[in-house]
């Protein structure tokens, strides 16, 4: 399994304009924003398996019976291999591996969600 880059990055930086009671793709605007949507629909899939298993998370996105969508810019499903769980602190980071979103402004391995730091579109960028 590939371990996730910059893990511990600083909490969630605002920057996205992805709403959490926006579900449906026709509300967002860019392709890392429904790259957003992507991870935070498998983060949900995730806690509701976790909660049906004890608080432990599946090994392999499979394993939990997750349908895995494609990214949008990337064409194909980027995810998988930057799924990572630590059952040791019931945490979880989920990537989208690759430079897909370089075009909108995104480092590579971004968008990203933690279970502590919830959906990130772009690192937080620190104050001057």
């Amino acid at each position: 399994m590939r371990a996730a880059r910059n893990s511990g990055s600083s909490s969630n930086n605002g920057s996205s304009s992805y709403s959490r009671s926006s579900s449906s793709s026709e509300n967002v605007h860019t392709k890392a924003q429904r790259c957003g949507v992507n991870l935070t629909k498998i983060a949900n899939k995730l806690d509701a398996y976790a909660k049906d298993n004890g608080g432990e998370y599946p090994f392999h996105l499979e394993q939990a019976g997750i349908q895995v969508p494609k990214c949008p810019s990337a064409g194909k499903d980027s995810y998988s291999l930057g799924y990572e769980r630590d059952n040791t602190t019931q945490h979880y980071t989920l990537l989208c591996v690759g430079l897909h979103h370089e075009d909108e402004g995104c480092p590579e391995d971004y968008p990203r969600y933690t279970k502590a730091q919830r959906l990130q579109i772009k690192p937080k960028q620190p104050k001057p």
